[in-house]
């Protein structure tokens, strides 16, 4: 479910949410939660609130859902995304780790 603000007549950012559910794996218990794929503010517009909004209104949409959370992701060496995520109470719960293969001829 996309979520548009818009300000001076033109779309100035974006939230793109989606429901989703826990793996079933049988040591964990199965929960529907809201996963935020993108959430993007025009730089210009950045730092006024309107990321806030964003957040809160998809937070609002999940709540009506009844989803049990709310998880995203976001790059480590973005510092500022984590810093305004941290703001808004969301805390790292899991690490994912990668390398690069080499191919094999």
């Amino acid at each position: 479910m996309p979520k548009v603000i818009e300000a001076e007549n033109k779309i100035i950012g974006f939230a793109l949410v989606q429901e989703k559910e826990t793996s079933n794996i049988s040591c964990l218990k199965t929960e529907r939660y809201l996963y935020i794929l993108d959430l993007v503010i025009a730089e210009e517009y950045r730092n006024k609130g309107y990321g806030g909004f964003l957040l809160e209104v998809s937070k609002e949409w999940g709540g009506k859902r009844n989803l049990g959370f709310l998880r995203l992701s976001v790059f480590p060496d973005n510092h500022d995304g984590i810093k305004f995520y941290e703001i808004h109470e969301l805390k790292t719960t899991m690490q994912t780790m990668e390398c690069k293969l080499g191919r094999l001829s």
